[in-house]
């Protein structure tokens, strides 16, 4: 008894998944439009709650809030614009994915720079900021980490977007 469906062929059995947003490029597009936005928007409401009460004690922290929001904004857009350019088929839709990821990681190291640069906090506060801080970087860390190798390495991305792999298109172009 075979496998293959009469309709199937190997060739096409071998080929892999079939272009289209589904599986994890799918998930991805969600978590950029919908869960990273509630997250981001949570996490700088909550921020921003906490850090209140002590805009009048601690240097430097209203100031820094309020860039940190206009970064994390700024992320926020461009990952809902990275999913919905996925979603959308785009020509260009993995290079701006790959900019939003790069974009991403360099928001988190500029906002550790401006924490440590602009606020001046007290001697008892620094417990709480770097385990704070290593958290964020270290979730933050995964999340780039996971994502640009999947954009980079997964078949489906290449298939679907074919024009954004130069080195996939020579070797189609080869096997013909």
């Amino acid at each position: 008894m075979s496998i293959v469906n009469g309709n199937e062929s190997e060739s096409q059995i071998r080929k892999g998944p079939e272009p289209g947003v589904r599986g994890f490029l799918l998930l991805f597009c969600i978590m950029c439009i919908f869960l990273t936005p509630f997250v981001g928007i949570y996490n700088l409401i909550n921020d921003y709650q906490n850090a209140s009460s002590d805009f009048d004690y601690i240097p430097g922290l209203r100031l820094f809030m309020i860039v940190e929001s206009i970064l994390r904004a700024f992320v926020i857009l461009f990952g809902i614009l990275a999913g919905a350019s996925i979603l959308s088929l785009w020509n260009e839709a993995i290079r701006i994915t790959k900019a939003y990821l790069i974009s991403f990681l360099c928001s988190l190291v500029l906002g550790m720079a401006l924490l440590f640069s602009l606020v001046e906090f007290p001697p008892d506060y620094y417990d709480l900021v770097l385990s704070k801080v290593a958290y964020e970087t270290l979730t933050s860390l995964v999340y780039f980490i996971v994502w640009y190798l999947y954009i980079n390495f997964s078949r489906r991305v290449r298939i679907t977007f074919p024009n954004s792999f130069p080195e996939t298109q020579k070797n189609k172009k080869q096997e013909l």
